[in-house]
């Protein structure tokens, strides 16, 4: 059931009688003032795929090999076209069904600003679609569809979104090599965040569909476990020990293409170094993967590329997490 405040807040986003008021980080400009420039993080690229895309059995010893990191993985839609409409379809013709939707972000340890909320499927694309999503933000809490286990509840999904291409084989090889934790997606608005955290598996992200692929993107940044010591949480909070209380924003290039990595004012120093010391990001597209290595960091939030981003870009993207574990003893894959 809808507390009273968010359905309240809600009916008027979508109808029109009330505009939230835009505050995605991406609406940063160049001229943060000098506190913030103190604090910003620096991140190298993420590597590009460098193996050969059709070998999972190389792709399978990379991951479990002690030095693994992040990849990159170009691989557009063969089509040149965007998927959203074939998924939109999909999902509409079981609008009708009851979906978790987030609202509030989970690391914030505030009681009573993160919650649940229960509500029709149709009911969030047609927010997610109108220009009253601007910001993700619903009476100043951010509404997120992520983690869903979408391909369990509609049987559509399943057989329109297949395993990615290095990960399929491993999966059907006898003996099989990888077992799958759980597909999960990630739908949301322009401006959703997934705090900075890690996962105890491997994680083949795809970037499956968006609202317009030119425009509407993910940014990622990532840190390896050794990093755990200056980002882990220190505040008690033991239902979050994966997820770093530390605060990132994004602020954005004057082309709107390139982003900046913004710790909080009352970041430790060092955890600043160590983040510009060890850290990894990049820019998702639609039909792109990002491999993530067991244990690393992660932080996620969607962007508007372009300059000439305005309040009333409206949009979202859909992220599918396929979170798996290697079978076979590393030591032993051929």
């Amino acid at each position: 059931m809808f507390s009273k405040t968010f359905s309240r807040s809600f009916r008027q986003s979508t109808t029109g009688r009330h505009v939230f008021r835009r505050r995605i980080a991406s609406q940063h400009t160049d001229a943060a003032d000098v506190t913030l420039k103190e604090h910003c993080v620096q991140a190298a690229p993420v590597p590009p795929l460098t193996i050969d895309i059709d070998s999972p059995q190389e792709f399978l010893r990379h991951a479990t090999s002690s030095d693994s990191i992040p990849l990159h993985i170009h691989r557009p839609s063969s089509t040149g076209k965007s998927r959203a409409h074939e998924l939109l379809r999909r999902l509409r013709e079981a609008e009708d069904r009851i979906i978790d939707v987030e609202l509030g972000r989970y690391d914030d340890a505030t009681a009573g600003s993160f919650e649940h909320i229960s509500l029709p499927l149709g009911q969030y694309l047609n927010w997610i679609e109108s220009d009253q999503s601007n910001g993700g933000k619903v009476a100043g809490r951010q509404l997120y569809l992520a983690q869903w286990r979408a391909s369990d509840d509609i049987p559509a999904l399943a057989q329109l979104i297949q395993p990615p291409p290095l990960l399929a084989p491993l999966l059907k090889d006898v003996p099989v090599k990888a077992d799958l934790y759980q597909t999960s997606f990630f739908i949301g608005p322009a401006g959703a965040v997934t705090p900075l955290h890690y996962d105890p598996y491997f994680n083949l992200y795809h970037l499956y569909a968006s609202a317009n692929p030119e425009r509407h993107a993910k940014h990622i940044f990532l840190l390896p476990p050794h990093a755990s010591e200056f980002v882990k949480r220190a505040d008690g909070q033991h239902a979050l020990r994966n997820t770093s209380s530390i605060g990132l924003s994004l602020a954005t290039s004057q082309n709107g293409d390139a982003f900046a990595i913004m710790a909080a004012p009352d970041t430790p120093g060092r955890s600043v170094e160590a983040m510009s010391t060890s850290g990894f990001c990049c820019i998702l597209r639609e039909g792109e993967t990002l491999f993530i290595p067991k244990g690393w960091w992660h932080r996620v939030e969607n962007v508007v590329l372009g300059h000439d981003q305005q309040p009333s870009n409206s949009g979202w993207t859909a992220g599918i997490g396929w979170w798996w574990l290697p079978r076979a003893n590393p030591s032993r894959i051929p």
